[in-house]
């Protein structure tokens, strides 16, 4: 797919961006797991975290009907665990299409092309109420450099990416990898309801 090596000649440490998903995914505590990926494109992700974990059940949301067709064909030998939905994450509705329980949200190189920081906020906030207490949200994305650039208001600094994922009551706010223009930010649900942050 054109696309597909597009990307991969442009951000060679992709590959590298995935392997770390997949460890972050590998540590989490619990026996089963429902992974949902936003925007998960031709769903090489998906893929890779499928053939990882044979307990694994991914939801993928995407906008793109051409790239969902292309994911369904690669998802094929998974169709028992694998659901793909169409649905613009800019609009209203689509945390009502999941499955539950969730137990882990991840995107890469994806929310930046939502908008701006209003955006990517609301997608942090959404995904929030979503996780099961303990559950993983991860942001792989492209970042701005040290300043937030107002030329691409969708990248945003790893510094403030950490503080709007505070902001709506994650822990164990971090930065977990760091490679070209790709920094992976984390947050996990608070374990008990009495941590839940400001924005709740």
């Amino acid at each position: 797919m054109q696309w597909n090596a597009a990307l991969a000649s442009q951000w060679p440490e992709r590959p590298a961006v995935m392997a770390h998903i997949r460890t972050k995914i590998e540590r989490l505590p619990f026996s089963a797991l429902h992974v949902v990926e936003l925007a998960p494109g031709p769903g090489h992700l998906a893929e890779l975290l499928l053939t990882a974990f044979p307990r694994l059940t991914y939801t993928g949301l995407d906008n793109s009907e051409l790239l969902l067709t292309y994911a369904r064909e690669q998802l094929v030998p998974y169709n028992g665990r694998a659901h793909l939905v169409q649905t613009d994450l800019n609009a209203e509705g689509w945390p009502k299409l999941l499955p539950g329980p969730v137990h882990a949200i991840v995107t890469m190189q994806s929310l930046h092309d939502l908008g701006g920081e209003a955006q990517v906020n609301r997608i942090y906030r959404l995904a929030r109420s979503l996780l099961v207490p303990g559950g993983l949200f991860l942001n792989a994305d492209l970042v701005a450099s040290q300043q937030d650039n107002p030329d691409k208001p969708g990248r945003r600094s790893v510094p403030r990416h950490l503080a709007l994922l505070r902001s709506h009551g994650y822990e164990r706010v971090s930065c977990t990898f760091e490679k070209g223009e790709f920094g992976c930010v984390v947050g996990f649900s608070p374990l008990s309801s009495s941590s839940a942050g400001p924005n709740t």
